[in-house]
């Protein structure tokens, strides 16, 4: 599913399941496939989450990701 589909719920782990190369803005870090972060919600293009160390960061509301259990 899109990362835009995912329902905005508190603390919903998500996974990346495609490259993410150029899913983030510019001077971001860039994700690596497989990558679990936290979703919070989309906010325009791209969207607000939480990485492993709980840092924030800015995933592309279009990447292709699912729910993790």
């Amino acid at each position: 599913m899109k990362l835009y589909e995912v329902p905005e719920r508190k603390q919903v782990k998500i996974r990346i399941v495609e490259d993410s190369k150029h899913k983030a803005p510019p001077v971001h870090r860039e994700f690596e496939e497989k990558e679990i972060l936290t979703f919070s919600h989309v906010d325009g293009m791209y969207s607000v989450c939480f990485d492993k160390d709980d840092k924030l960061v800015h995933l592309f509301a279009g990447t292709e990701v699912e729910i993790v259990k």
